[in-house]
């Protein structure tokens, strides 16, 4: 069975993206085979970890007849070096016009353009010669055409929030809008998330909060929290290394990190995190 995600969030700036690549990037080191597709056609920034790729672009896969043998990476040596799992990369057009023409289609080509993200989901990846296990689509923020799509067109959704009131609130009215139409199940991922809020008695207590403030209603079988990710000092130092070697002009690959630091506390809380949201999947296709 192919399991296809959706990682989304209320907003932007709370970790989709970094969130995307490397829980991709853990399931390929547990031996699956994963493709990861930036849909995230308003900010576009999964070309952060494979620069300079001169590969066709996921948008022009949507809107001509662009072979998706055209524009999928075989990236997997960013995580492994040998072993049984697959990384494949779909990158997004980051220029400028690209990203205008994308935001501004008619309802009909957004149309066209979900039946053919169906088809790659349901149809083409989970066959040869992709034979993937997991799709991950990373979209853009808030309830645009584009990510509504991508939660259609998928089955189940990780939505990402932070624990201030403007993310509880709006997070909480995506849910019980998607809940109630597309009825995806849902991963709840609270990040950036201070360390006190989660050690052992207080983490309990966050997540019942969270459970009564957000959840309560909903079916439990289709939705739960499935991960605390903390604020970590070692990540955030790598992101600005990194970040510095863009401002200075300097080619430079973003880091993964559940690649180099594995026993990291990030690494920890994304292998729960799947754990947690496959035995949500599991328990839904069981129902």
């Amino acid at each position: 069975m192919t399991v296809s995600l959706t990682v989304h969030s209320l907003r932007g700036g709370t970790g989709k993206t970094l969130l995307s690549m490397n829980l991709a990037a853990y399931l390929v080191t547990q031996g699956f085979r994963v493709a990861l597709i930036d849909m995230d056609f308003g900010a576009p920034s999964l070309q952060t970890y494979y620069p300079n790729s001169t590969k066709t672009t996921i948008n022009q896969y949507l809107t001509t007849e662009t072979s998706i043998e055209d524009v999928l990476i075989d990236a997997t040596e960013l995580v492994i070096k040998e072993g049984e799992g697959k990384l494949f990369l779909g990158l997004a057009n980051d220029k400028g016009d690209a990203i205008a023409s994308m935001m501004n289609y008619d309802k009909q080509t957004s149309l066209d353009q979900l039946y053919k993200l169906i088809g790659l989901v349901d149809e083409v990846l989970p066959d040869n010669p992709w034979n993937v296990d997991f799709i991950i689509l990373d979209t853009n923020p808030g309830f645009s055409t584009e990510s509504l799509n991508c939660i259609a067109a998928t089955k189940h959704l990780i939505l990402a929030m932070r624990l201030v009131n403007a993310d509880i609130t709006g997070t909480k009215q995506i849910i019980d809008t998607l809940y109630h139409s597309l009825k995806p199940s849902i991963s709840l991922i609270l990040n950036q998330v201070p360390d006190p809020f989660i050690e052992d008695n207080t983490k309990e207590y966050t997540k019942s909060l969270v459970h009564d403030v957000i959840l309560k209603d909903l079916n439990d079988s289709k939705v739960d929290i499935c991960g605390f990710i903390s604020i970590d000092f070692e990540v955030i130092e790598k992101e600005a290394e990194y970040a510095m070697y863009y401002l200075e002009g300097v080619s430079a690959q973003r880091p993964i990190h559940v690649v180099v630091n594995p026993n990291g506390k990030l690494a920890n809380e994304i292998s729960k995190i799947a754990d947690c949201f496959l035995k949500l999947i599991y328990k839904k296709e069981d129902a």
